[in-house]
């Protein structure tokens, strides 16, 4: 919801998915339904619920169909220093893809990264500066690919709509699940 908020004006959709009947944006949801702050959002919630919402893969990568999303709904971010940083989650029992977390991504002119998130509702928004995409890909995935010999795969960042530069598995968890794609 923060990622999207940010992003208000830069984010375009030539189409949509008119009808939600997934369960994993319950909580999103709800707060959207229940929060005066979040009108703006009630407004484009089909926006929402299209882009980081339940997405079926019908074949290929998991990755793959996240960027096949993008491309059916003429999805567009208009910025050149900022990019929707996705990190999804492939239920292989449903065969289907969700957002399990986003943030914002700044290239500053040093370089530089600044990643923007909200890690629960009841957190403050952060603020996290690193060198490059490996430290951020490290950074996320330290706290969201932390499931030891499991047989599913391994959660994936998404850039806009391509696997992020230099996406790899968690290095302090050798033992988790597969991994969507090796850079």
């Amino acid at each position: 919801m923060t990622a999207f908020l940010l992003l208000e004006g830069l984010l375009s959709f030539d189409s949509v998915e008119e009808a939600y009947n997934g369960t994993y944006l319950m909580f999103d949801l709800e707060a959207m339904d229940s929060v005066d702050r979040y009108e703006l959002l009630r407004k484009r919630r089909a926006e929402f619920t299209t882009l980081f919402g339940d997405n079926q893969v019908i074949e290929g990568e998991p990755y793959e169909a996240f960027t096949q999303l993008w491309r059916r709904h003429g999805i567009s971010l208009s910025s050149e220093k900022a990019s929707l940083l996705s990190l999804v989650i492939y239920d292989p029992s449903l065969r289907t893809t969700f957002v399990g977390h986003t943030g914002v991504l700044i290239e500053r002119e040093d370089g530089s990264l600044l990643f923007i998130e909200k890690i629960a509702f009841q957190e403050p928004y952060q603020a996290i500066k690193f060198e490059n995409r490996t430290q951020l890909n490290d950074y996320l995935m330290n706290r969201y690919d932390v499931e030891y010999g499991q047989k599913t795969v391994r959660p994936f960042i998404m850039e806009n709509n391509h696997l992020l530069e230099g996406y790899r598995a968690n290095p302090n968890n050798p033992n988790g699940g597969k991994v969507v794609k090796d850079s």
